[in-house]
């Protein structure tokens, strides 16, 4: 009987693969919700936007298409919308519904963190690993990878890609290294930072023979080919043809600029969002400790290599690092390795209680994001009340208040424009956009308005709408 209640004991703490799969199903909680929770609610509308305009205009994935675009040319140059188009096919099949991306990138999310525990598995014992995978689940990789966005969903890819590497230098199949080639290739298409990762076979590289490299050498080197001729390339015959861009960062002088002048902002990204908890920060720097006290300088010089990359990362994010929390994605992994690496050559039993505090902590601060706040609810109500104005007319244009958050134009499926109070009451300028086509001007009484002299055609504890 003690053997075998020793031996689930064993198999609960190595086997990472049940924790993947308890914390898909945990995630499930409230995936069909609409893009209504409080972080980060715009990004998600973005590719929503994109997704069903795929399936309303144009399926063509080489040009996105955005809705606040005032009207202009909506196709945008940005990120390849593979995610977006994900959910375009999954419409096609069962008709439209926001949380098609949701469920999408925690499939493929979980796939991921699957592959970062075999990659991990490869090299390293099987309690390394175990800790490692329940770092990252609990890291913010917990909400981001539910969301509408592409940050988990592409660095995953890779590590997907990866997985199909380390099966080619196995075998020798060749299978193996055209889906690494694939995956890969997507992942950095859906969102760059993830070629990030191509910094480990640099070192990797060095401890291969040159019949060895030569696969991967030429594999890597078509995949960031094609990652630069969509973002440098392509995106820039989008940009200039159309008019429109996606952040693609700052130039680096600009950006170094602004990482030094906000060294506070920066190191709380670091101290508190990679994990959302102090304690599994106080365990990645005891999981440093770890490395150089073992002497492990081999593993320290991968690790170097990927904060240096990383590094100019920030630099050429700027401003956009330290105000967005995810642009810490790329990097907890490494984070989470490390902190798997010191809890798993520890026998401190404190050690351990601080990682069952850090998860706790790192969950709790993340739970508002499984629901959404009945406040927010209203939204959901502006589409049909837009309708109802139109009274069966086809669907105008309509100039929000909304400060560049495209949430309530996405949800309430228009076209439209960005208005500031100044502009509100501006006479010319509302009529040049009535000449346009547009006929309702929405104000959400959360956001900063005025009074306008337009006639007041609807009224409610939300929203003013005023006839053009």
């Amino acid at each position: 009987m003690f053997f075998i209640k020793n031996s689930i004991y064993q198999k609960i703490t190595t086997d990472y693969s049940w924790l993947v799969i308890l914390f898909f199903i945990l995630r499930l909680y409230g995936i069909t919700d609409p893009p209504l929770e409080i972080q980060h609610n715009w990004r998600q509308c973005t590719g929503l936007m994109i997704a069903r305009n795929f399936l309303t205009i144009d399926p063509n994935i080489f040009f996105p298409r955005l809705d606040d675009t005032c009207l202009n040319s909506n196709i945008v140059a940005g990120e390849f919308p593979l995610m977006s188009y994900l959910h375009y096919l999954a419409s096609l099949l069962f008709g439209y519904q926001h949380w098609y991306g949701r469920l999408i990138n925690l499939i493929i999310s979980s796939l991921g963190i699957l592959s970062f525990g075999a990659i991990l598995q490869f090299f390293f014992n099987k309690r390394i690993v175990w800790y490692s995978v329940l770092s990252l689940l609990v890291s913010p990789w917990l909400i981001y990878s539910r969301k509408m966005m592409p940050d988990t969903f592409s660095i995953s890819l890779v590590f997907i890609g990866f997985w199909f590497a380390l099966n080619f230098y196995k075998s020798k199949k060749w299978y193996n290294l055209v889906f690494f080639f694939i995956f890969s290739t997507l992942g950095c298409l859906a969102k760059i930072p993830a070629a990030l990762y191509f910094a480990f076979f640099i070192l990797l590289f060095y401890q291969l023979r040159k019949n060895q490299i030569r696969p991967y050498f030429i594999t890597i080197s078509l995949s960031i080919s094609v990652s630069f001729f969509w973002y440098f390339v392509w995106g820039r015959y989008l940009s200039q043809h159309y008019g429109n861009w996606f952040n693609l960062g700052k130039p680096f002088v600009g950006g170094i600029i602004d990482i030094i002048t906000h060294p506070s902002q920066v190191f709380y990204n670091f101290i508190f969002n990679s994990f959302n908890s102090y304690f599994l920060f106080g365990l990645l720097l005891y999981g440093m400790f770890r490395l150089f006290r073992d002497r492990n300088f081999n593993l320290i010089k991968y690790i170097i290599i990927f904060y240096l990359v990383f590094t100019l990362y920030i630099f050429k994010a700027g401003y956009f690092f330290y105000h967005h929390n995810y642009y810490m994605i790329p990097i907890i992994p490494v984070f989470a390795f490390v902190i798997g690496y010191g809890l798993a050559n520890s026998n401190n039993k404190f050690i351990l209680l601080i990682f069952i505090a850090g998860i706790i902590e790192s969950i709790a601060n993340q739970q508002h994001d499984f629901r959404i706040k009945p406040d927010q609810i209203y939204k959901l109500e502006l589409e049909s009340i837009l309708n109802r104005l139109d009274n069966g007319e086809p669907k105008s244009p309509v100039l929000i208040n909304t400060q560049s958050n495209p949430q309530q134009l996405y949800l309430a499926n228009r076209r439209g424009c960005y208005i500031s109070p100044d502009q509100m009451q501006d006479s010319n300028m509302l009529n040049s956009y009535k000449e346009k086509g547009y006929r309702w001007m929405v104000i959400d009484k959360y956001y900063e308005n005025a009074n306008s002299k337009k006639e007041i055609i609807y009224q409610d504890k939300h929203f003013i709408v005023y006839k053009l």
